[in-house]
């Protein structure tokens, strides 16, 4: 085989393999187009799955605050002192001064202390519309550093509260504490249950 024969049997075999490349080039299918971030070509946004949430609370799930207990009482203050010596619990009894009367008192049972004495007659209403027991606590209280006075039996004269009052009805229990007169104000902390809180009210 001459030299030019053998030159064109390459170039020939160059254009075959060029031609074949070509023809893979113009076959092989085209990258998908991007048309904006977050979107195929035919313009449909990707589906994501929601993440799971937490929904704020409602206000039934709220808990509620915890009330204070006052350091001089002892217990939760529902009523706070007032002028008009009246106060009111939630449980739809309130409590007003009927009268306070500064005397002296000779006390009626063994072991008692005569003395300068307060009697505290307070008049319980129920303002609801149902029967309400009552356990009432009253106790006293002098000064501004409020030193608890000591209770005395008055024999007769003292009065307690009934142990259940009738829907509109109203009672007066009168309570003697001894006093010494030379240390005002006098406050009174009245509980009508073991939950009801503390009404108390300032005497001056």
């Amino acid at each position: 085989m001459s030299r030019r024969s053998i030159i064109l049997l390459g170039a020939g075999a160059a254009v075959i393999v060029a031609a074949v490349v070509l023809a893979i080039v113009l076959c092989a299918p085209a990258a998908p187009e991007r048309t904006s971030a977050g979107t195929s070509p035919l313009g449909i946004a990707p589906t994501s799955h929601p993440t799971a949430t937490s929904s704020p609370p409602t206000p039934d799930d709220e808990t509620p605050p915890i009330a204070a207990i006052d350091p001089y009482y002892g217990d939760i203050v529902v009523a706070a002192p007032d002028e008009a010596a009246v106060g009111a619990f939630p449980a739809g009894l309130s409590v007003e001064v009927a009268s306070v009367e500064r005397t002296t008192v000779t006390g009626a049972g063994p072991g008692t202390t005569s003395g300068p004495a307060v009697a505290l007659s307070l008049r319980l209403t129920n303002t609801s519309a149902q029967a309400v027991d009552v356990a009432a606590t009253v106790t006293a209280y002098s000064g501004d550093n409020r030193v608890p006075l000591s209770p005395v039996d008055a024999g007769s004269k003292d009065t307690v509260f009934s142990s259940s009052l009738a829907a509109g009805a109203a009672d007066t229990g009168t309570f003697w504490f001894l006093l010494d007169p030379s240390d005002p104000p006098l406050r009174v902390a009245i509980s009508v249950g073991p939950r009801s809180g503390l009404v108390v009210l300032e005497l001056r």
